[in-house]
């Protein structure tokens, strides 16, 4: 049986003049900060998903997308109208199949699929027959009296600005060292951040720019730089390294994971070491409240029946092991956000 061969990248070329190109002037001129948040959103998207394309005719595809932008069934179709017409993806898959393509997206991944000795994906093929988009949580949201429709934009809007400050650390070494990365150099610094995490990988980037002699700077100074840190316990329960902002930050969300958390036997096990690893952590506000909506959850779906605590982990195992981060809780907590956005106030 041949091997499936890989379609995807897990990086993609972030220019530092983006943001003065047709597409982004226009985005920002439009929608401001939101509108370049969203098309990197959308190419993030297309740089995971298989054959670097879209079917937004297919319900569980448009689902998804609208889980990533954020902005609403109604206000994507719009954004997605407007790059189609600017031509920042394909006017014409888009118009007729609601297939998303960009061939300069694919322009800009097609060295990694040089040095993978393979092609680029190909381009869809146009559909015979016009296609719609699938209805959403939308049509139920327009039922609602305007009054609960609104009742949390700001919230989502904290959210979302929230989220349009995260940088990832491939975005931190350009930014830092004023190189553009490849393949290979993105491979790495995913292996540094699936082991150290990705906030101690980004402070390591930005320490060692700083401290690096006669510009001699390279990825095996931050491994060096990340391997200190380990030694020293950096990220590992030593909180020296936090702002008394973040201090203040981490333990008001500290507060409330601690009173959610089910209290039984297991509860108790490790709790202030529990604490310093959540504060070692130094999640930012958008993480911080996704493990604490996940305690909720879990307490709510997972824990309810277990009165004596048998099956409920310790919240050092919780963080540990990251919850959170399991099939059931990353699609409750999508549920959560579309919710949120809708303006329903009820639970999962």
């Amino acid at each position: 049986m041949a091997q499936h061969q890989k379609q995807t990248v897990d990086y993609f070329p972030h220019y530092a003049n983006a943001s003065t190109k047709k597409t982004l002037t226009i985005m920002q001129s439009k929608y401001g900060d939101t509108g370049y948040a969203v098309w990197f959103k959308l190419l993030e998207t297309l740089a995971s998903s298989e054959g670097h394309s879209l079917n937004c005719s297919l319900p569980d595809d448009w689902e998804y997308l609208n889980t990533r932008l954020g902005v609403g069934y109604d206000k994507a179709t719009e954004i997605l109208g407007l790059l189609s017409a600017i031509g920042a993806i394909d006017k014409i898959l888009w118009e007729k199949g609601k297939i998303i393509w960009s061939d300069n997206f694919i322009s800009g991944v097609a060295e990694v699929y040089k040095n993978r000795k393979r092609t680029t994906p190909p381009k869809p093929t146009v559909p015979q027959n016009y296609c719609k988009l699938p209805v959403g949580y939308s049509q139920y949201t327009e039922k609602l009296p305007p009054q609960s429709r609104g009742s949390r934009v700001e919230e989502v809007e904290e959210v979302e600005g929230s989220l349009q400050q995260q940088k990832n650390a491939f975005s931190v070494w350009e930014e830092c060292t004023g190189k553009l990365l490849n393949q290979g150099l993105a491979d790495e610094i995913k292996i540094l951040v699936d082991e150290f995490g990705e906030q101690l990988t980004m402070d390591a980037i930005k320490d060692s720019v700083k401290t690096a002699k006669n510009g001699s700077f390279n990825i095996l100074y931050v491994q060096r730089k990340l391997d200190g840190w380990k030694r020293e316990g950096k990220g590992n329960g030593n909180t020296a390294h936090l702002s008394p902002e973040d201090t203040a930050r981490l333990n008001d969300w500290w507060v409330k994971f601690d009173r959610l958390y089910p209290k039984c036997d297991n509860k108790t096990k490790g709790i202030n070491k529990a604490k310093e690893m959540f504060l070692s952590m130094n999640p930012d506000d958008i993480l911080a409240r996704r493990i604490v909506q996940s305690v909720e959850w879990h307490n709510r779906v997972k824990w309810d029946n277990d009165d004596d605590g048998q099956f409920i982990p310790s919240p050092t195992t919780f963080l540990a092991d990251k919850y959170w981060e399991s099939k059931e809780a990353i699609q409750q907590w999508e549920a959560f956000l579309r919710r949120e956005q809708g303006g329903v106030h009820y639970g999962d």
